[in-house]
């Protein structure tokens, strides 16, 4: 099975590494938040 595109996680905190999949933690006093995260592009 092949994987097409990319699966990204927002989460507080992370509580598994998952392999092949990139996990972002939210960091409110820098403005990572679970809305900001949503209106991310990771290929702008």
């Amino acid at each position: 099975m092949k994987m097409v595109g990319k699966i990204i996680t927002i989460e507080d905190p992370v509580e598994y590494q998952i392999e092949g999949v990139s996990q972002i933690q939210t960091r409110e006093p820098i403005g990572l938040t679970f809305a900001s995260g949503l209106r991310f592009d990771p290929a702008p």
